[in-house]
Order: structure tokens, then C-alpha cells, then sequence
């Protein structure tokens, strides 16, 4: 018995050293021709596709393959977005030493950029780029792109919600475009008090998002804060097949390619609450139920050589059901919305002139119910831009345009007599408006390149007053300068004056003209292990009903790349944010000092991908309440709040969380496990106040709890 045991133990160690023995390993490194980092490009094999693998993030490779057979007259095939595909002889490799690729852009897909890509514009400009990739390893993100922006220092968000806040501004001073075309309130499941907990944009198709924290470019408009430009696909390297199921959601998406020059692409999602409670069921307390229907089409056809069209559709149909207190009454927040909306975008160039002409359109129809609240709000907007740009030369192009917004808003709502009296019992009057808006505006934006390293720009953009008497009328100006030295260095000094007209809606039924003057002043260091930002900036906002807003704030960003699998960052935002109003000066809500957040990340394609990030913060101010007053008609009781605005603050925040992902290969196809943890250790965070009934007593209400989130989605090649 010893003997066979000794022999069947020999034959295995023999086949496993034959096979190993068999097995050739392929390292290398991928860089473009600056030496910078490819990350995630492909690798393949000419022959049989299904053998590859990704470079990870710092642009290294191992590609394993056990048949030696299949090598002779094999070539390997180096892809990524952008750049020159790479095609090499095996025979020609030393596989004893690591290969070093060094892989070049696209000439024509560059002239083509210089001439009529947004991207161009962002030269002289202050931007963060996030992609698909980087949204899926965001721990911050849950797989949405807005709540991707999180993880920036620009970021200043305080209510754990997709809606953007940068430097300090509200949302409503940030713009979100969609292949430049404004996207209207930009999120879902949003309430009567503005919270929007994820985003309209499905992460399958968008290409890139471009994050401007202030001072963004002129050509877009309408925005007296930052700006979000999305990006999705122009160009389909292979169809695709994607089935998905989630905690909360199951769904499809399909990549098809019609021809060389053109493809559509379609998703479809049906979001569910019952397995996330049951998961979690720490949320019911406040989260009853959540249900969504959308499907979104992507259309993109090379009609010629030089004329390109791209069309975009989303239709969705949600409700909510959340436990809700205003005030001293405590009731199910029930909100049903449907919408459609549509991004037409149509592109023309040819030699040095480029035309492009954007167009878009908004229906929606809101239902919202609380107490003796009860809201029905629709929406019917419409978009229209026409761009030219010409290019002088490398160094100096312009381009000018027109655009129109037109919005229709109507309103019938039932309010409370007394704003502090919620109870369906409690007195209500009816409100019926409409409300209409029509914006035209017209833009010049000048980029000059006087010398090598420094890249300077100038924009206006004007409203267009044609018959609309008592219109606000205003004129927008920036400026933007940008010194590039010593390879991976570079200065930028921005500064401009800026408006926007805010969206009606439920607490504000009314179109407020916003302004801001802003300046600031940044450094960028990159190379290909490390990426260093630094801010300084300063705003001057008018236009809020709570006053005039100061903002200054300073910004850290560094990111290491420690090893080829492990990455770790630091952001930090150092804010000063007081409001004047009555020749008073106070602390604004969010002026909470500081905006930490540290991630540490492993990418290893052949185990898994990890990320966890620590956010932590002081706590908000708020205005606490003195004493109330019984008002018998009602039974309920006023309350009178103190003399000094936000005087009080907030605990501490902070939040661990954690995600994984792990794709497995299945021949031509591959399968991907995701899971998230948010609030690892179940912090009790602060968010508001909860008070008794006459407001002599009162405790905290907090931010969601920890949830798991965790699915998969199987991709068909």
C-alpha cells in the first residue's frame, strides 16, 4: 500500500513539474511614449483572444500560457483607447527578461481631438478624469458615477447623497452636462427636501467624466460653481452581452457593433428593496421600499469621413417609500416619478473648421405626499446649442456659438397654513403656478499658446434679452492661465465672474438668478508613480435667500503608487465658509473645517481588487431651537430658534468603507463578483435634530447605518 501511495505521489509531482515546466509566463510593462502608465490596457494573443489579460494600474502585465503548441507563428496584440494598436512576433521576444511596450496615440483620433474634441478644451482648465474603471473601484461610488466624485478634495458633499457639491457651493450651482447638453436634476429618488441618493447615468456607457471644481469653461454656460461633462462611448472595440443581479437590482445591457464606424448600445434595470432590507435590515427604520424601471439606448454612426451623430434615450419610473419627520411629525415620505429624456448630438469638421450642433430634451412628471403635503410638479424643457471652432493653427483656435434654454414648470401642490403643522389633520391651502423660462445666450472663447509651456484662455458668454422684459440680465467672463514646466509640472491661475438661473421646485417656486466670483490658484505634479494636487481658492456667491456666501478653501490631494498591485491616497480640504446677511456674519451649514479622506487599493487581476477609504469630518453646523409656542387652533407647537444662526455643531464624522471585486474568465466570456460595505464599523454620525413635541427635549437623527451591498454580472463576448 506504502509503494502506490510512493508511486501516485511521484506521477503527480512529475505532471505537476511537466506542467508548470509547460506553462511559458509573459511579464512586461506598458507605457505610452511620455513614459507615462497604461493601466488596464489589453493584452492578447493575435490567434486565440480568449488567452489575455490587463496590465494593472501602474501599466505592469504577467500573461500566463499553458500550451506551448499554440505560441508557433503566435503574436501578441497590445490595445488601449486612444493609441496605436501594437502587434508583436513572439518569435521575436526574449521571454527570459521582461518586455517593455511603449505604445503611441492615435495620430488621426488626436488631429481629430484638436479640432472638434471637448477633451481639447480642457488643456487650460482645472480637471479631474474619472472613468468606467475608476467609477466600479470607487468604495465611495456604489457603483454610481456622481458618487464617485466623493473621493476628490474638490468634493464637499455633507449629506452622503449623489447631488454635487464643489468647493464648498450648493448643488444647485452645479452643472451636469451629457455630451454638452445640461442634464436636468440629475438623481434619483429625490424628496421633498432635495436629497437625491444615486444618479440618472448608467456606468456601462460612459466613456470618461470630466470634473471641473471651479471656474469651468464658458461653451457650456449656466453654472456659478462647478461643472460635470459625461462623455459616452464614441468608439466600440467589440459587442458585448452583460447579464447583472444585485441585492437590489437585476438588469441588461447590450453592446452591438452595426459597423466599423457605428454602434448602439441598450440597458435595462428593475430596482427592488426586498432583498437590500432583508440584508440590511437596520434601514427599514427610516427606508420602507424603493422600486425603478429605466431603460437607456446609445446610438453613434460615422455618417461620413467628417460627420459623426450620436443619440442618447432614458426612460425611468420609480417610487419611494421612506419614514420621514419634519419638524415634530413623523409620516411615510411617498414620492412617484416618471421621465424621459434625450441628448441628440451631431458633429461636423473638416479640415480646420468644426461645427457641432447639441440639442436635448426633458419630461417629467413628480408625485410627492407627506402629512398635508401633497405635490404634482411636471417638467417639459428643451436644449439648443450650435458651436463653430476654428483653428488658426497648434497654437491658437476660437470658437463661439448660441444656445437656448427653454423650461415650462407646473405646479399643484397642497401646503400647510403653518409651516410647523404637518399632520394630515393640520390646515392646508392649494398652490397652483406655472412657470415658464426662456434662456438664449450666446459665448466666445478664445486659446492662445504664445510659447511652449504656457497655455492661456478667455471666455464670455452673455444672455440674449429679445423681448423679455424684467428678465435678469448679466454678462459672464474667466480667464485661465496655465504654466507647464519641467515635464511634470505645471501652475494654473484661473479666475471669472459667473451666473445661473436655478430650477423652480418644491421648497422654491421660483426661477433665482445666482452669481459668484471666483479665483483660483493650483499646482499639479504627475509622473508615473505619483499625483500631486494643491489648491487655493476663494468665492463670492450672491443670489442665496440665506445671504451672501464667502467661501475660501484650501486642497490636498496625493496619490502613490506603492507597488505594481497596491495604491494609497490622501485628500484633504481645508474649509472657511461663512454667510452675510442684516450686516451679520455666521457659519455656513457645511463649514466644517476640514474634508478628510484617505483610500488604500490592490489591483491584482489574478486574485482580486480591493479598495477601502477612510471619511471623516467635523460635524455640521446648525440654528438649535430656544423655546416654542403652543398654538391650540393646530396642536401644535412653534418653534422660535436662536438669534445665532448655526451656532451649534455637529459630531464628528466618519465612515469606513470597503469593496471587492474579482472577475473570472470563462473562455470567451467572464464573470464579475462585486461587494461593498458602507460604515464598516456602524457609526453613529450625526445628521440632524429630532425634537419632542413642545421642543424641550431633543436627540440626533443619523446617517444611514452600515449596509452590504454585494451581485455579480456575467459579460458575453
Amino acid at each position: 500500500m506504502k509503494k502506490i501511495l510512493l508511486l501516485l505521489v511521484i506521477v503527480f509531482l512529475n505532471s505537476l513539474i511537466a506542467t508548470y515546466s509547460q506553462t511559458i509566463i509573459i511579464k512586461g510593462h506598458i507605457s505610452d511614449m511620455q513614459g507615462g502608465n497604461l493601466g488596464f490596457a489589453n493584452t492578447y494573443l493575435q490567434k486565440q483572444i480568449t488567452i489575455g489579460t490587463l496590465s494593472d494600474v501602474s501599466g505592469d502585465f504577467i500573461l500566463k500560457i499553458t500550451n506551448p503548441e499554440i505560441i508557433k507563428g503566435e503574436h501578441l496584440v497590445f490595445s488601449f483607447i486612444g493609441y496605436n494598436p501594437l502587434i508583436i512576433s513572439l518569435d521575436s521576444l526574449d521571454l527570459s527578461v521582461p518586455v517593455n511596450i511603449i505604445m503611441s496615440e492615435n495620430i488621426q483620433t488626436l488631429n481629430e481631438v484638436v479640432v472638434e474634441g471637448r477633451k481639447s478644451i480642457s488643456i487650460e482648465f482645472s480637471i479631474k478624469k474619472i472613468d468606467q474603471m475608476k467609477i466600479y473601484l470607487n468604495p465611495l461610488a456604489s457603483g454610481d458615477p456622481l458618487k464617485a466624485i466623493a473621493l476628490l478634495p474638490s468634493s464637499t458633499n455633507t449629506n452622503e447623497t449623489a447631488n454635487p457639491e464643489l468647493r464648498g457651493s450648493s448643488s444647485n450651482r452645479t452643472r451636469v452636462f451629457l455630451n454638452g447638453v445640461p442634464v436636468s436634476n440629475p438623481v434619483r429618488n429625490s424628496q421633498i427636501n432635495g436629497i437625491g441618493f444615486f444618479s440618472l447615468f448608467n456606468p456601462e456607457l460612459i466613456k470618461n467624466m470630466l470634473v471641473y471644481p471651479s471656474n469651468p469653461p464658458l461653451i457650456y454656460g449656466n453654472t456659478s460653481a462647478g461643472m460635470i461633462d459625461i462623455e459616452t462611448e464614441e468608439k466600440l472595440e467589440s459587442s458585448n452581452f452583460n447579464i447583472s443581479a444585485s441585492l437590489a437590482t437585476t438588469g441588461i445591457s447590450a453592446s452591438q457593433k452595426i459597423s466599423e464606424k457605428s454602434f448602439i448600445q441598450f440597458y435595462g434595470n428593475l430596482m427592488f428593496s426586498n432583498g437590500f432590507l432583508s440584508v440590511n435590515p437596520e434601514l427599514s427604520d427610516h427606508l420602507k421600499s424603493f422600486n425603478s424601471n429605466d431603460i437607456g439606448l446609445n446610438y453613434h454612426n460615422e455618417i461620413a469621413n467628417n460627420i459623426s451623430l450620436n443619440f442618447y434615450n432614458y426612460f425611468v419610473s420609480e417610487s419611494s417609500d421612506i419614514l420621514l419627520r419634519l419638524f415634530t411629525w413623523d409620516d411615510n415620505a411617498k414620492a412617484k416619478t416618471q421621465r424621459d429624456f434625450s441628448v441628440l448630438n451631431l458633429k461636423y469638421h473638416k479640415s480646420k473648421n468644426y461645427i457641432s450642433l447639441n440639442a436635448g430634451t426633458n419630461f417629467s412628471r413628480s408625485d410627492f405626499s407627506f402629512g398635508n403635503i401633497s405635490s404634482i410638479v411636471r417638467q417639459r424643457q428643451a436644449y439648443f446649442s450650435l458651436n463653430y471652432k476654428y483653428l488658426f493653427s497648434e497654437k491658437l483656435y476660437i470658437q463661439t456659438g448660441l444656445s437656448n434654454e427653454f423650461g415650462k414648470f407646473g405646479f399643484k401642490s397642497e401646503v400647510p397654513v403653518f409651516y410647523y403643522a404637518m399632520s394630515p389633520a393640520s390646515p392646508s391651502f392649494h398652490n397652483d403656478t406655472l412657470l415658464s423660462n426662456n434662456l438664449p445666450e450666446s459665448y466666445l472663447y478664445l486659446r492662445w499658446k504664445p510659447v511652449k509651456n504656457i497655455i492661456w484662455g478667455i471666455g464670455i458668454r452673455k444672455n440674449i434679452n429679445l423681448l423679455q422684459t424684467g428678465k435678469p440680465d448679466y454678462l459672464s467672463l474667466q480667464t485661465n492661465l496655465r504654466y507647464n514646466f519641467m515635464n511634470s509640472h505645471s501652475v494654473l491661475f484661473s479666475a471669472g465672474r459667473y451666473n445661473n438661473l436655478t430650477e423652480p421646485g418644491y421648497s422654491q417656486i421660483e426661477f433665482r438668478k445666482l452669481s459668484a466670483d471666483q479665483v483660483a490658484l493650483e499646482y499639479l505634479f504627475e509622473n508615473k508613480r505619483t499625483n500631486i494636487n494643491l489648491a487655493a481658492y476663494y468665492k463670492f456667491e450672491t443670489g442665496d435667500p440665506a445671504g451672501t456666501g464667502r467661501i475660501k478653501g484650501l486642497e490636498v490631494f496625493i496619490e502613490r503608487n506603492i507597488s505594481r498591485t497596491l495604491k494609497a491616497g490622501i485628500s484633504n480640504t481645508i474649509l472657511d465658509s461663512d454667510i452675510g446677511a442684516n450686516e451679520l456674519l455666521y457659519n455656513s451649514e457645511n463649514n466644517v473645517g476640514y474634508f478628510l479622506v484617505t483610500t488604500l487599493s490592490y489591483f491584482n487581476p489574478g486574485l482580486f481588487n480591493a479598495s477601502v477609504s477612510w471619511s471623516t469630518r467635523q460635524g455640521k453646523y446648525y440654528t438649535p431651537v430656544n423655546y416654542s409656542i403652543y398654538n391650540p387652533e393646530v396642536d401644535f407647537y412653534q418653534p422660535v430658534y436662536s438669534e445665532n444662526i448655526n451656532s451649534q455643531r455637529f459630531g464628528n464624522y466618519n465612515s469606513i468603507n470597503l469593496s471587492i471585486n474579482k472577475m473570472i474568465a470563462i473562455h470567451k466570456n467572464s464573470l464579475v463578483i462585486f461587494a461593498s460595505i458602507f460604515n464598516l464599523l456602524n457609526t453613529n454620525n450625526p445628521k440632524s435634530m429630532i425634537y419632542n413635541k413642545n421642543y424641550s427635549a431633543g436627540t440626533y437623527d443619523y446617517y444611514q447605518k452600515r449596509s452590504i451591498y454585494f451581485g455579480c454580472m456575467l459579460s458575453f463576448k
